[in-house]
């Protein structure tokens, strides 16, 4: 709608018309993987999506994830 991301309006509006907060924003999540994905196939497509850029990013994503969630199990 505006450009922003859909989570930013739709999730709150969901919870305000009375779903539950982890049924809200597992809608929203479904929707934006869908959109990412399609998104990211037009993209290879038109040869505009940097591969290489992207496998970092998702390297350094899963390792930014292992870390954080062996932190905060180490903090309990």
């Amino acid at each position: 709608l505006f450009g922003i991301g859909g989570g930013f309006l739709m999730t709150p509006l969901l919870i305000f018309r009375g779903i539950p907060p982890e049924v809200a924003v597992a809608t929203q999540t479904a929707q934006i993987a869908a959109s990412s994905t399609t998104s990211a196939l037009a993209a290879i497509r038109r040869r505009a999506l940097d591969l290489k850029l992207g496998a970092v990013l998702v390297a350094g994503g899963f390792v930014g994830t292992a870390l954080g969630v062996w932190f905060f199990a180490a903090m309990r």
